[in-house]
């Protein structure tokens, strides 16, 4: 079973082959049209995590990327381009987060969709649902509480086997507990639909670290049905996966770093350094998670999606869709593997190659000293010990 499903718009029958060919290695069904009055029909009717559109197409394009952006089931899909003129990268500076450029090829497709894959993952995520039965308490205001059994979970909301009535639109509280955690998940939830035997509850209110608790869940969940020769392509030292509880520093002094003043070897004697632990004055490790970049101004306030990798103590490489200069104030903001609540960092840019930036950190104040201090313990986490 495919993990997600791409909309792909081309006339071009050679782009059309490669991309069936890279998207089916990852896992993704692609859904493929050569107009723009198809793809927008397509895009009112179904749901993608993907959209790849090739601008050989001219104006059709654009059509086509400003109707995922007005899409009420799409807007959040990950958009890609397929260009090679100046003016094509115009169209894709407005429009789309990632760019392959012409003459494709299998390696420079792979490229692209690689550091994309989990965003596309997260935007499935948003609306998967995943099967599981859990005893559910839901609590009435003024009836009877019901007890009954989950038929699956989402972000949003849940389905539920009873055949207690209850009438859509009912304000209601919603008890459970996910598998392997310990603290119960209350919500005010409402009603959406009652068949006999089941009925269908959205989610109102959840709290941050709660609501942050069921994305790291489902996301587990979700990795756990990739294909395995998807699995093996992203996989990562097993010390990724190991949780850990942030620690807040108890003084300043807590984030002084060393500097390594000699070269390390690796320990199977090969001479290659292992990824984390290079001379440099910042652990360095390699790491590939979504990032939201957090540009602000004096009117305004925007956030870009993205991918962050080579991540240290001191900064972090991103890969976003936004126009970036040198010099320019951000903030990063991003949820590290299994560890809780997202991390926010504000950073300078440094450096840049094409859409890919070199930010470093800025370290100023308690909070900033606090967000660093969590860098630094996941950090040590991935290190090889």
């Amino acid at each position: 079973m495919p993990i997600g499903l791409a909309l792909l718009v081309s006339v071009d029958p050679a782009t059309i082959r490669q991309f069936i060919c890279a998207l089916r290695q990852l896992s993704i069904s692609p859904d493929i049209c050569q107009d723009a009055t198809t793809a927008i029909h397509l895009l009112n009717r179904r749901r993608f995590e993907a959209v790849i559109v090739d601008l050989q197409l001219g104006e059709q394009s654009g059509l086509i990327l400003d109707a995922v952006r007005n899409s009420s089931a799409n807007r959040t899909a990950v958009t890609f381009g397929i260009g090679s003129s100046a003016g094509d990268t115009a169209i894709l500076k407005k429009n789309s987060c990632f760019v392959f450029d012409k003459p494709l090829s299998a390696q420079s497709i792979r490229s692209t969709l690689k550091p994309a894959y989990g965003l596309i993952l997260r935007e499935r995520r948003r609306y998967f649902r995943c099967p599981v039965s859990i005893p559910v308490v839901i609590v009435r205001r003024t009836k009877p509480e019901v007890r009954c059994y989950s038929v699956n979970i989402s972000e949003g909301g849940m389905a539920l086997s009873t055949f207690v009535p209850l009438g859509p639109g009912e304000k209601v509280q919603v008890q459970f507990t996910l598998p392997g955690q310990k603290i119960p998940l209350l919500t005010e939830s409402t009603i959406c639909w009652w068949e006999t035997g089941h009925l269908g509850v959205r989610f109102v209110s959840l709290s941050k670290e709660r609501k942050c608790e069921l994305q790291v869940w489902l996301s587990r969940k979700l990795e756990e049905m990739l294909p395995e020769f998807v699995a093996g392509a992203f996989q990562r030292t097993d010390t990724l996966l190991r949780p850990f509880t942030p620690i807040l520093p108890e003084s300043k002094a807590l984030m002084k770093t060393s500097t390594t003043s000699a070269p390390l070897a690796a320990a199977d004697g090969s001479g290659k350094l292992p990824v984390c632990g290079r001379t440099r004055r910042w652990q360095r490790c390699s790491l590939d998670v979504p990032v939201r970049v957090i540009v602000g101004s004096s009117n305004s306030t925007k956030f870009y999606e993205g991918r962050g990798n080579e991540l240290s103590e001191g900064g972090m490489a991103v890969t976003a869709g936004v126009e970036l200069k040198p010099g320019r104030d951000v903030a990063i903001e991003f949820t590290p593997p299994y560890a809780g609540p997202p991390i926010r960092v504000r950073g300078t840019v440094r450096n840049r190659t094409g859409y890919r930036y070199g930010v470093e950190f800025l370290i100023e104040g308690t909070k900033q000293y606090e967000q660093v201090a969590r860098l630094r313990l996941m950090l040590e986490s991935l290190s090889p010990t």
